[in-house]
């Protein structure tokens, strides 16, 4: 009987386990492996919902992108405007200022 039983000791219940450890603690391996697997789910829940955070952070870059883009174009525009405005003579200034005065 010695031959094989003595790779798994016996614990107090007659039950082995592959680490010599015993198993008295009633089913706590259960219990461990259980919480093991929960916390491996919730790694995996956490791991879903930062990619989802992610992904809704690279959408508001790009509009962000997008919207400054969109500004700087609008500016640009308004400094060219500007400068035609600023090149015409004084004298037609006046004019159209009279004009929009009423």
């Amino acid at each position: 009987m010695a031959g094989s039983d003595d790779k798994f000791p016996c614990n107090d219940s007659g039950s082995y386990n592959q680490n010599g450890t015993s198993n008295s603690s009633g089913g706590s391996e259960t219990n461990e492996e259980m919480m093991h697997e929960e916390s491996n789910i919730s790694y995996e829940v956490l791991n879903e919902t930062l990619d989802q955070i992610n992904s809704h952070l690279d959408f508001l870059e790009r509009q962000n992108d997008t919207l400054n883009s969109q500004l700087r174009e609008l500016l640009e525009s308004n400094r060219q405007a500007r400068m035609e405005l600023q090149k015409l003579p004084e004298k037609e200034n006046y004019t159209t200022e009279d004009t929009s005065r009423g």
